[in-house]
């Protein structure tokens, strides 16, 4: 998706923005390319934040 802003003109306020990361659903499943160039099933996406958490201190509410 490509995302376009027209450029201010003389006399009219500079434009700012800014993004949002929407992160994949829980259940999507990582794939990671083997050194043989295959690509391959790694983790769901869950099983990544969970893992990422622990490494950071963190608890993983249950619930999700």
């Amino acid at each position: 998706m490509l995302h376009r802003v027209a450029a201010a003109g003389p006399g009219q306020p500079d434009r700012s923005s800014f993004t949002i990361y929407m992160g994949p659903s829980y259940d999507m499943v990582l794939r990671q390319y083997t050194s043989d160039g295959e690509l391959v099933d790694y983790q769901s996406f869950r099983d990544f934040s969970v893992a990422k958490a622990a490494r950071m201190g963190y608890q993983f509410h249950d619930r999700i």
